[in-house]
C-alpha cells in the first residue's frame, strides 16, 4: 500500500502542458538571472514582488512536471502535491499583490501613492496559503483529504480541488480581473491620441505592451481554465494546456526582453571577447 503504480500512458494534453512548461521554466530562469544581474531593470520595490512571483512560479510549474512523473513512492506524490498546491497558491497571492500595487500606482483614485510594506505583503502572500494547506495536510493525515493518487500527484477529489484550490484562485482572479478592468479604463481615457499617423502607430503599440504586462501579471489567463466546466466548451480544453502554461514564459519575455537586457547581453558578450582576444 505505500507504493504508488507508475503511469503507463501520458495524454496529448498532459503532454503539450508539460512542454509549455518546461518552456516557462526555460523563461523563468533567464528572466530571473537578468532582474538579478540588472539593478536598473525594474524598481526596487516591484522588483522584489515580482521576483517573489518568478520563484513562486517557477517552482509551481517544475513540480507540475514532477507530479506527472510517478516515484513509485506514495509518500512522496503526497509531498510533491501538497508543495505544489501550496506554490501555485503563494503564486496567485503574489499575482493578486503586483494587481493591487499596479492599480494603487496608476489609478487616479490613489492620491498618495505609499508604498506598501513587504514583510505585510510575505505575511499575506506566504501566509494564506500555508493556513490552507496545512489544514488541508491535517485532514490528508485523518483520512478526509487526499494528496496523490496512482496517475498524478495532486488533489483527486473534485469537490476538494474546488474548495481548496479552484476557491481561492477563483477569488483572487476575480479581484484581478476587477482591477484590470478598472485601470485599463482609466489608463486609455488618460492616454491622450496624436494626430500623427507615426506617433500614434507608436502609442498604439505601448499601450498593447502595457495592458499586456498587466493581463500577464494579473494572471487573467488562468480564466480560460473555468471553461471547459461550462457544458459545450469542452473542446477549451487544449487551450488550458497551452495558455496557463505559457503564463510563465509570457511574464519572462513581457518583463526581460527590453533595451536593458539586449545593452547587458552586449556588453558582457563584448567583455568575453575583448578578454579572450587578450590572453
Amino acid at each position: 500500500h505505500d507504493v504508488v503504480p507508475q503511469i503507463e500512458s501520458v495524454s496529448g494534453i498532459q503532454i503539450i502542458s508539460i512542454f509549455f512548461s518546461v518552456l516557462s521554466v526555460a523563461g523563468m530562469l533567464v528572466a530571473f538571472y537578468f532582474h538579478q544581474s540588472i539593478p536598473s531593470m525594474t524598481t526596487k520595490h516591484f522588483g522584489r514582488m515580482f521576483s517573489h512571483l518568478l520563484v513562486s512560479l517557477l517552482l509551481s510549474q517544475l513540480l507540475f512536471i514532477l507530479s506527472g512523473l510517478q516515484t513509485g513512492i506514495k509518500a512522496l506524490c503526497v509531498i510533491i502535491a501538497a508543495f505544489q498546491h501550496y506554490m501555485w497558491l503563494v503564486s496567485f497571492m503574489w499575482m493578486n499583490v503586483l494587481s493591487v500595487s499596479y492599480y494603487r500606482s496608476f489609478s487616479s483614485f490613489y492620491k498618495k501613492k505609499e508604498v506598501m510594506g513587504l514583510v505585510f505583503l510575505k505575511m499575506y502572500a506566504f501566509g494564506i496559503p500555508a493556513l490552507i494547506v496545512g489544514t488541508c495536510l491535517g485532514l490528508h493525515y485523518f483520512h478526509k483529504f487526499q494528496y496523490g493518487s496512482e496517475s498524478f500527484c495532486w488533489i483527486i477529489e473534485q469537490m476538494q480541488l474546488g474548495l481548496s484550490f479552484a476557491l481561492p484562485v477563483g477569488v483572487v482572479i476575480i479581484v484581478n480581473t476587477t482591477l484590470f478592468i478598472l485601470l485599463s479604463i482609466q489608463l486609455r481615457s488618460a492616454m491622450a491620441t496624436s494626430a500623427d499617423a507615426q506617433v500614434q502607430v507608436y502609442e498604439n503599440k505601448q499601450q498593447f505592451l502595457m495592458f499586456a504586462k498587466l493581463c500577464s501579471v494579473t494572471g487573467l489567463v488562468w480564466i480560460i481554465v473555468f471553461l471547459p466546466n461550462i457544458p459545450g466548451l469542452g473542446f477549451m480544453n487544449y487551450a488550458v494546456a497551452i495558455l496557463p502554461s505559457l503564463n510563465g514564459f509570457l511574464l519572462a519575455v513581457l518583463f526581460t526582453a527590453n533595451r536593458k537586457s539586449v545593452d547587458f547581453v552586449k556588453t558582457r558578450v563584448s567583455t568575453l571577447f575583448s578578454g579572450n582576444f587578450t590572453r
